[in-house]
């Protein structure tokens, strides 16, 4: 049976191997560029190993009419960022998506206490993680170009660790690789305004963040759906279901449940979908049975990248999730909770 075990001080361990598993709470150094990664045989220099991780600060954010999603993503070869704003009732959306050399996209070193971001052509993020302060906070500047309005954001997500229980996953997808994850759904405050229109005040928000460093193998692969809405006592109810590269996903996953600041653990992820058309609906499972949901799309982003020594094909689609999700003796509902679902695909 799978169980929630205790932060250790170092994501990977004195012998090389990653500690693998679901944990309480954060590890004190992500130390993932000491893995014994081995090429015949013959252990790889750090160096190496370091640009071999790909890693990214990823935030969708649910606004009482919109969603804004944004992300900064150094992938070694290859530097990019994105902000996209989709309207909640199906009216529109628009993005911005910026790329370069890997160096351009700065991911905070750790969820702790780090600063990140993206710059290019009057476009910025700066993304500053603060879980030691219980609060991340992110300023994001898109002029106005190529037909998208500009957008103007600064947000405070607020993490308390003793209130809110995030997914902190290392899940084996190699010998000697992890994918390490910390993921959660939290209150967000702050403002918002696309083409000058306030889009976030007083009102409530929850950001989804998604915060990531792996050692993948040469071809990966996820579908990836979460979404996040408030219960009628006004507290925070999420959800994150992955499928990927992951062999044994009934021993090692991050599916999860939260509500009410606890998380609960899932079943293996299962997906359906038309692969002719990812606008039409989608059906998301748990094999366990605890998750039943159908996800109804009003908007996508597809992003397809073709180099001499990588690929990847990238769809991520926005819309609302209805159902419903077992969690210990207690049923949730899902009415209508915004949130996003991905097919990934790549060579790297």
């Amino acid at each position: 049976m799978r169980r929630i075990l205790s932060a250790a001080e170092t994501l990977v361990d004195e012998a090389g191997m990653p500690r693998l598993g679901v944990f309480d709470g954060e590890f004190a150094r992500l130390n993932i560029e000491q893995s014994a990664l081995r090429l015949s045989g013959i252990p790889l220099p750090r160096g190496i190993v370091r640009m071999r991780t790909k890693e990214w600060f990823h935030a969708g954010v649910i606004l009482p009419r919109g969603y804004l999603g944004f992300a900064v993503i150094n992938s070694k070869v290859l530097g990019l960022s994105f902000v996209s704003f989709i309207h909640r009732d199906g009216t529109g959306s628009f993005e911005h998506s910026l790329k370069g050399r890997p160096g351009l996209a700065r991911v905070p070193g750790d969820m702790r206490s780090g600063e990140g971001g993206f710059a290019k052509e009057g476009y910025e993020i700066k993304i500053a993680t603060g879980l030691d302060k219980c609060v991340h906070t992110v300023r994001i500047s898109a002029p106005a170009r190529g037909g998208s309005p500009a957008v103007e954001a600064d947000l405070r997500m607020l993490e308390d660790p003793t209130k809110v229980q995030a997914m902190v996953a290392s899940l084996p997808v190699g010998s000697a690789m992890t994918m390490y994850t910390h993921k959660c759904a939290v209150a967000c405050e702050g403002s918002v305004k696309v083409d000058g229109a306030g889009q976030l005040g007083g009102e409530k928000a929850i950001a989804i963040i998604d915060y990531h460093k792996a050692l993948y193998p040469r071809h990966t692969f996820w579908k990836w759906a979460t979404c996040a809405g408030w219960d009628a006592g006004g507290g925070i109810v999420g959800l994150n279901l992955t499928k990927n590269v992951v062999s044994d996903d009934w021993e090692y996953n991050e599916n999860c449940l939260w509500e009410g600041g606890r998380m609960h653990l899932l079943g293996p992820a299962v997906f359906e979908r038309d692969q002719a058309d990812v606008m039409l609906p989608w059906k998301v499972r748990t094999a366990d049975g605890a998750a039943d949901l159908v996800f109804t799309p009003v908007g996508k982003k597809v992003e397809n990248v073709r180099m001499v020594i990588a690929r990847s094909d990238f769809c991520q689609v926005y819309g609302t999730f209805r159902g419903t999700v077992r969690a210990d003796d207690t049923t949730h509902e899902i009415r209508d909770f915004f949130g996003t679902c991905e097919d990934h695909d790549a060579i790297w």
